[in-house]
């Protein structure tokens, strides 16, 4: 694989993201650099004490501004592979909640590819977030409100 020839897969699951081999499959003899980047629920957001988050998405919705936003960071980029998973269902502090891997012949690449993948990923991705805090309340955080926003 190389550039032109980028191969995109994307996922939204249940299933949980940690373990396995986040190599596995990616990219291809012209692709000289490979990154992965896990993003993990973490244990305090804004002062607060979290012990979890609850994910929603319109699975469909979800994968396909997921599927254009991997695309566009392809078009921008070369790379030869992308592979983006985002995590659905309640998760513990430490769970990871989002998977970007992208493969490409040089690192520049695939640093630059990751960056803008995950940033419009935060911004874009129809997918909510409830926290839950060990006081025992809970908050709906940041998430496109309509598919417009969502870029669908």
């Amino acid at each position: 694989m190389g550039y032109g020839e980028t191969r995109v897969d994307v996922d939204i699951t249940e299933q949980s993201l940690d373990g396995g081999d986040p190599f596995a499959g990616l990219g291809g003899a012209g692709d000289g650099a490979a990154l992965v980047f896990v993003g993990r629920v973490r244990n305090l957001n804004e002062d607060r004490q979290v012990v979890g988050i609850e994910y929603e998405a319109y699975r469909e919705m979800a994968l396909k501004v997921l599927r254009g936003i991997c695309a566009r960071a392809s078009a921008e980029h070369e790379v030869g592979h992308v592979r983006a998973v985002h995590r659905t269902g309640c998760l513990k502090v430490g769970e990871a909640s989002v998977a970007v891997s992208v493969s490409a012949p040089h690192r520049a690449a695939c640093y630059a590819a990751s960056k803008q993948i995950m940033d419009d990923l935060k911004q874009l991705l129809p997918v909510w977030k409830k926290e839950q805090y060990a006081d025992g309340s809970a908050d709906w955080l940041g998430a496109p409100t309509s598919a417009q926003d969502a870029g669908a």
